[in-house]
């Protein structure tokens, strides 16, 4: 009640004292700070003369001040601090200026276009002779855009599933793979494949912020060998070497082998009688110029077929006299 507009216009050298009644006979113990109702103060002249007015003293409410983190954005679109949305639930009246700094001393000249990611500052000022400073972070999130890449190429089988993966770019992200064909799902990041075709799919991988990343692969049919093509390679169970000219050496029968590692022949005991590395060639069952027995030999083979198939096998075989 002391503060000087409150009297401004008034004589000079008056003596103001402050009063609960207009009687002035219960004086306020503390003018300096009243809460809201009617006071009353009396001026008295260098004369003694005095008169009392009243003076209504209102106390306004705090005001409410609400303010939320803008959603993030994709680079290079901006943030508009001054959206209504973002101070959506305070007062109405309130009047609103935008900062760098929490003491704001460093005022933001674009509020309605922010390009940087960082944390800013919201003032609200209530009207209507309240003062209302009070400073609230905002976060505003830039998100840059992350460039497309084609993936490795697939191979798969004709109507065999195999699962694709899409490169994982953090949460709150979704997936199109498009066209959705040969797709169980089309919408996730890890789809299964099965289809007969080649087929290039593009992945549209799409941020919160609406980011869009561009993601290429493509998928090739495995090249199905035909039957007539495919490999095999068989030892027969005895041999007799009689030379006779039928049957007389012991080797592998191949079909569409590429490569004979080694074909490898043991007696009983285990010792090595017989090897060779060559298509077509056998043991005529002579060991260090001796002919040997008849009896049961141990063969191994590893071989590689002209389809690619990788062969390692044993077995026996009955040396015949």
């Amino acid at each position: 009640l002391t503060i000087a507009s409150i009297t401004v216009g008034s004589d000079g050298g008056l003596i103001l004292t402050y009063w609960l009644n207009a009687i002035t006979t219960n004086p306020v113990s503390n003018p300096t700070a009243v809460t809201a109702g009617t006071y009353y103060i009396k001026a008295t002249n260098a004369a003694g003369c005095s008169v009392v007015k009243p003076v209504n003293v209102t106390v306004n409410s705090t005001p409410q001040f609400v303010t939320a983190d803008p959603p993030p954005v994709c680079s290079p679109a901006t943030v508009d601090l001054t959206d209504p949305t973002i101070t959506a639930g305070s007062d109405t009246g309130l009047v609103f200026t935008y900062w760098s700094d929490a003491n704001t001393s460093v005022a933001l000249n674009n509020p309605d276009a922010v390009s940087a990611s960082g944390t800013y500052y919201i003032r609200a000022t209530a009207v209507g002779g309240c003062e209302f400073v009070r400073a609230v972070q905002v976060r505003v999130t830039i998100i840059k855009p992350v460039d497309g890449i084609r993936y490795p190429v697939v191979t798969a089988e004709e109507n065999i599933p195999i699962q694709l993966n899409a490169r994982d770019l953090g949460a709150n992200h979704t997936y199109i793979w498009n066209p959705p064909v040969g797709l169980n799902l089309f919408d996730v990041r890890n789809p299964v494949f099965r289809y007969d075709q080649e087929v290039e799919y593009t992945i549209q991988i799409r941020s919160d912020g609406g980011c869009i990343t561009i993601d290429t692969v493509l998928i090739v049919m495995r090249a199905q060998i035909p039957a007539a093509l495919a490999s095999d390679i068989f030892v027969p169970k005895a041999w007799s070497p009689n030379n006779d000219g039928h049957n007389d050496r012991l080797f592998p029968l191949t079909v569409n082998i590429a490569e004979l590692k080694y074909f490898r022949i043991f007696n009983r005991w285990g010792q090595l009688v017989f090897e060779t590395n060559r298509i077509g060639e056998g043991w005529n069952g002579i060991f260090k110029g001796q002919e040997q027995v008849s009896d049961v030999y141990t063969w191994t083979l590893e071989a590689v077929g002209d389809d690619g198939r990788y062969y390692k096998r044993a077995g026996n075989s009955v040396l015949l006299r």
